[in-house]
């Protein structure tokens, strides 16, 4: 009987021991697949900011194409996300490049986005 005890209390704690082990790999794979989670987030986050940007800069480059405003710089608040922007008129032989770029803060990192479109000379004051 005692020859019993003894190989139940070595079976018990070579449980306990695959009981450890299978808890480290579990919490491992775990934080591997929440690390996952949190890139995956991070990219939607600047994939919508850069959206955004380009909404921006199409809408300011539809705006100076109907010569409704005579826009050169500012700031716009979306998605309480403040875009920085600028417009360039590159003057070349025979016509006119019209530059815009954003330009926005996502975790204490700066990004920018350039657009332009070419126009005939004259076309953009």
């Amino acid at each position: 009987m005692f020859k019993k005890n003894n190989f139940s209390q070595k079976k018990a704690g070579f449980i306990l021991l695959e009981i450890i082990a299978s808890v480290a790999i579990f919490s491992t794979a775990i934080l591997a697949v929440m690390r996952s989670f949190s890139s995956g987030i991070d990219l939607n986050q600047h994939s919508l900011n850069y959206s955004e940007a380009v909404f921006l800069s199409n809408r300011i480059i539809n705006r100076l194409e109907l010569q409704a405003e005579q826009l050169r710089e500012g700031e716009e608040k979306i998605n309480n996300r403040l875009f920085k922007w600028r417009v360039e008129v590159v003057e070349q032989e025979d016509n006119q490049e019209l530059q815009v770029i954003v330009s926005w803060k996502e975790r204490e990192k700066e990004y920018h986005l350039k657009t332009s479109n070419v126009y005939p000379l004259g076309f953009i004051n």
